[in-house]
């Protein structure tokens, strides 16, 4: 029997470079991660927190930045061409268009949902920690403060997602961090930008928050997150997915309408060139759209 080659997933459509009787040699597009001598305890966490999240296959949850392995105490890390979400938007010369930052929404709260199931808490999660990779895609990435299985946190919240007044190691308050990144994902600024700390401290611990007029999509999502009304992300995913659906079928019901009016039009104009039974066919081939989306809405 032939020899298996045992290469990751992650690897599969990599350029091979090299090849021999034991081995083949892929090109890899990577980062190495290297700590300052005094935070050991930042890599240690990193390197336990990337070992959970990869299956022993090599196979890395499509929502996270792909772990390599570890080099001379360097953590080998997938280049994301686009940087952070943060970095993307600061470069870019374009606004993103709303389907993208959905999909963006959908991913973060899919690597969230993930990350939680294997008893891992991102604990500084912000557009900063969410990297997109050349096919812009949103993937979750550093988790030298995150806690796994209980873990103190090694690191803080940003103060805008932060949950006042709570150092606990707790969905809720990820959950709360959840709902300021998709807060500045969907406005491009962080919740409260243009206070000082302690403000923004007060604000949120007076369940006082930054108006979500106009947010689409995602406004009651976000809110949720920050009013403590989830338990669990896998049902922030869920109403983004809902909230996507209904933005699709608006959008599919404008399409049908918008058809269904120009073939009427279009049939109107040549009504008095055709025999009545003729025409009569024509208007109700044209009308067909809309009565569909008549019936579809009752």
């Amino acid at each position: 029997m032939a020899d298996k080659l045992d290469m990751p997933d992650t690897l599969l459509e990599n350029d091979v470079v090299g090849y021999g009787l034991s081995s083949w040699v892929v090109r890899v597009d990577a980062v190495a991660k290297c700590y300052l001598s005094r935070e050991t305890g930042l890599r240690e966490r990193e390197i336990t927190v990337y070992r959970r999240l990869t299956t022993e296959y090599g196979e890395p949850h499509e929502c996270i930045v792909p772990f390599y392995g570890i080099l001379n105490g360097t953590l080998l890390l997938q280049f994301q061409q686009n940087g952070s979400i943060r970095q993307y938007r600061k470069r870019s010369h374009q606004p993103v268009s709303l389907q993208i930052l959905l999909r963006w929404a959908e991913q973060i709260a899919r690597g969230v949902d993930f990350l939680h199931k294997k008893n891992v808490l991102h604990g500084d999660l912000s557009c900063n920690n969410i990297f997109i990779d050349v096919d812009l895609n949103a993937r979750i990435g550093d988790f030298a403060g995150s806690s796994i299985d209980g873990l103190p946190f090694l690191t803080v919240y940003e103060i805008s997602h932060a949950l006042p007044g709570d150092t606990s190691v707790s969905i809720r308050r990820e959950l709360f961090a959840l709902g300021s990144t998709l807060y500045e994902l969907m406005t491009g600024y962080t919740p409260f930008h243009d206070k000082d700390t302690s403000d923004i401290e007060r604000l949120f611990s007076q369940d006082q928050f930054p108006s979500l007029k106009d947010v689409p999509v995602l406004d009651q999502v976000i809110l949720r997150c920050w009013k403590g009304q989830y338990n669990v992300a896998t049902d922030v995913l869920n109403d983004i997915y809902e909230g996507i659906a209904v933005l699709d079928a608006q959008s599919s019901d404008t399409h049908i309408l918008l058809l269904g009016r120009l073939a009427a039009s279009t049939i109107l104009k040549k009504m008095d060139l055709l025999s009545p039974s003729a025409s009569l066919a024509l208007m109700l081939v044209a009308f067909l759209p809309i009565m569909l989306w008549l019936r579809r809405r009752t």
